[in-house]
């Protein structure tokens, strides 16, 4: 597991070395934001951002691009991050003035916690990838597919479509995390999109009968416990982890089995911000084809259809598979549905 952490993170710090080049990618800010924004000085972003490999490459780029404003941040999980903009607003005394969430942006929207976004760069992205309310949008995207150790499957044997996964040579080798949308969640919810309400929960009843192994830590970790060979196969993990470490000789590959489901980091503006101009110009900047190329060159996958990611298969436009984008608005209507689920039919 260590052998296979390390190549993962040496991947990244492969990608991480070209994110400091990034002047030569235009961007041109409005000038009434950015007056507003050197007024204010600064920003306060809570993030779920891994601080290394993505927040200091952008925070490094924007403030070098814009002198005198510097982001702040609190890095947490989106139900924390949920929970710190609930409880500030509540006691209207909002901090945090940009976030990132995967879910619970309804319910943060009810509490009047959201403003809404009219932003010169959110013209270029696909409307999958942003609330028709301006409510977040999208800043990078995470494709969730199996994926199998390469020394323990032989390539006869490895699944091609979702049906494959009910052969019975796979009974008591399937492992996903448990009650996550980088797991058992994530999957029910393809499952659904894919086959239909009806049809789609007969597969998963079907699927139930592999005796799926469940695992409690995070999916970055199952993969690696992948690669050890703990696991044959592990479902629903996130393509990009696969491909950085079988690029620093793990044996390990991710299956585009399509639709492949596709979640998406969001980003969005408090309602109540302290620095309205200088969250404008940050978010504005994150999703332009500046910002969204510090992701590219940091092995992220950005949502801008003009910026190829640094692995361009990791992508469906140029990896040639379909995808089911798994949005924060569709996550908040179904959640509990998926878990219900989960509950009744994976025992």
């Amino acid at each position: 597991m260590f052998r296979a952490t390390a190549a993962f993170l040496m991947g990244f710090m492969c990608f991480a070395g070209a994110a400091w080049a990034q002047a030569s990618v235009p961007y041109t800010a409005d000038p009434a934001t950015l007056e507003g924004a050197r007024r204010e000085g600064k920003l306060v972003f809570y993030t779920t951002w891994i601080v290394d490999q993505l927040a200091q490459p952008m925070f490094s780029e924007f403030e070098k691009r814009f002198p005198g404003v510097k982001v702040e941040y609190v890095r947490g999980d989106s139900n924390q991050n949920l929970m710190r903009l609930l409880t500030e607003k509540r006691a209207n005394a909002t901090q945090g003035d940009v976030w990132s969430l995967s879910a619970g942006i309804g319910e943060l929207h009810k509490a009047g916690g959201v403003a809404r976004l009219d932003l010169p760069s959110a013209k270029e992205i696909p409307d999958q990838f942003k609330d028709q309310d301006g409510l977040w949008i999208a800043t990078y995207t995470n494709v969730h597919a199996p994926a199998y150790n390469t020394d323990l499957v032989a390539a006869k044997d490895v699944p091609r479509t979702y049906e494959d996964l009910l052969d019975p040579k796979w009974k008591g080798k399937l492992v996903w995390k448990r009650g996550d949308l980088t797991g058992s969640t994530g999957f029910i919810a393809n499952a659904l999109l894919t086959f239909g309400e009806e049809k789609g929960v007969e597969y998963l009843k079907r699927l139930a009968g592999q005796n799926i192994s469940f695992y409690g830590g995070s999916v970055r970790a199952l993969m690696d416990n992948v690669i050890a060979g703990e696991y044959p196969l592990g479902l629903q993990m996130t393509n990009v982890h696969a491909a950085l470490s079988a690029a620093n000789g793990a044996p390990v590959q991710w299956l585009p089995i399509s639709p492949v489901a596709m979640s998406a980091t969001s980003i969005g503006i408090s309602a109540d911000a302290k620095h309205p101009n200088a969250a404008r110009l940050f978010v504005d900047f994150v999703i332009s084809r500046a910002g969204q190329t510090v992701m590219a060159e940091n092995g992220y996958l950005p949502v801008h259809p003009g910026v190829p990611a640094k692995i361009p298969s990791l992508k469906p436009e140029q990896g040639g598979f379909t995808f089911n984008v798994i949005r924060p608005d569709y996550i908040d209507a179904n959640q509990a549905k998926w878990a219900a689920i989960e509950k009744e039919i994976f025992k």
